[in-house]
């Protein structure tokens, strides 16, 4: 069974090397139409959240609204589950998480928990194609349920 399929019942640390190993594979294999930036797995949290703030102006969420939802650490967790049920969906993601997850020379994550579900959650919304040799996957619909979800998060804590 691949790691992906297995996030819910890891315990913290194993949890935080799975969604550190997502968003790595999606920072170097992802594609979408509206950059992501090249360092985005080394800001602050919050700095992340700036880059797709304007991905949400159009669904009527502002900045703080997008600042306190994913600065809390169970709901950050949370959606960044829902996004690895959803990428898991992806064969090619699937794979490419799992050997980026069980590759002994890989560094621990350098950041915590909290810090990698924002990441992976903002590259959600921007990425929404994977690209790997000759192999691909779209995967536009997830993005938009990302933003969708978020959208009513952020509606239902006004």
């Amino acid at each position: 069974m691949a790691v992906l399929d297995i996030c819910a019942e890891l315990a913290p640390e194993e949890l935080n090397r799975a969604i550190a190993a997502t968003a790595e594979v999606l920072v170097e294999y992802g594609e979408g139409d509206r950059p992501v930036p090249f360092d985005l797995m080394d800001m602050p949290a919050s700095a992340a959240v700036h880059v797709i703030a304007a991905d949400f102006a159009p669904l009527g969420v502002e900045l703080h609204a997008l600042l306190h939802l994913l600065d809390d650490p169970k709901t950050a967790k949370a959606l960044a589950l829902y996004v690895v049920g959803r990428l898991r969906e992806q064969a090619l993601v699937r794979d490419l998480v799992e050997h980026r997850y069980t590759d002994e020379g890989r560094a621990a994550p350098g950041f915590d928990l909290q810090h990698n579900c924002v990441t992976l959650i903002v590259l959600a919304v921007r990425v929404t194609r994977v690209q790997a040799g000759m192999h691909a996957c779209e995967f536009r619909a997830q993005a938009d349920e990302v933003k969708t979800l978020i959208s009513s998060l952020s509606r239902e804590q006004r």
